[in-house]
């Protein structure tokens, strides 16, 4: 998915992400570079401190974020930060943004379809056995090991990316900033990354609330993707 800077590149409707979201939801990725200069004047103002690397990601993720909502009629919508550092999401609507190298997408539905939403994407092959100690509960790790060899990598992807998108949903919910050991992720059995694969979420922390969190999972050619969803008023 890469891109050289002379490329354009255009936001556009994820058939594939559309699998990891409940109905309601519009999915939209941007693959390459993103040009900042199609950001709203508030936008750019943003982004001012960012490295390159940084004003691309974020780019990327406005302009998805911008498609998804005119897709709901909001145009002309700015999509600032707040100061908990999430984007300011329109009155009525909830978001997630996520990005990985060279590739971006955003989440976007009506409240009344979710109270949150959490939405993360990763490159296959980064998470690496060094790091498990660190980001794996101990059982998290005994299953991971229970694999043949060539499906450790991609199922060691697939349990953090469960995180970060439970992480994200958690926080939009109930801003609480949790530890990676503080939920334990089950990954339903059968094929991965099928249409309708799941994750189950069992809190091992006061710190969340105990509940049924269920997630969805898509293993892309080079790429995972995760979404968790709180339930309008479900708090």
């Amino acid at each position: 998915m890469s891109a050289s800077s002379a490329s354009v590149h255009f936001p556009r409707r994820s058939l594939v992400l559309a699998n990891v979201c409940p109905p309601g939801f519009i999915a939209v990725e941007f693959a390459g570079l993103a040009d900042a200069s199609e950001l709203y004047p508030e936008e750019r103002d943003e982004m001012t401190t960012f490295g390159e690397k940084r004003r691309s990601e974020f780019a990327a993720g406005r302009l998805s974020s911008k498609l998804a909502l005119a897709e709901f009629g909001i145009v002309n919508f700015p999509l600032q930060i707040n100061d908990d550092r999430r984007p300011r999401w329109p009155d009525g609507f909830v978001g997630s943004i996520s990005h990985t190298h060279d590739y971006c997408a955003a989440l976007v539905a009506r409240a009344t379809e979710a109270g949150s939403i959490g939405f993360d994407v990763e490159r296959t092959g980064r998470i690496e056995e060094e790091l498990w100690d660190v980001l794996f509960t101990s059982c998290e790790q005994e299953r991971l090991r229970a694999l043949p060899f060539a499906r450790r990598a991609i199922s060691a992807t697939i349990v953090f990316s469960a995180k970060e998108a439970f992480y994200k949903c958690h926080f939009a919910s109930s801003p609480t900033w949790l530890d990676f050991t503080d939920v334990e992720i089950d990954v339903s059995p059968g094929a991965p990354g099928t249409v309708g694969s799941t994750f189950h979420i069992q809190p091992r922390s006061a710190s969340v609330v105990r509940a049924k969190y269920v997630g969805r999972f898509i293993v892309g050619r080079s790429f995972v993707a995760t979404t968790v969803v709180i339930p309008p008023n479900a708090r």
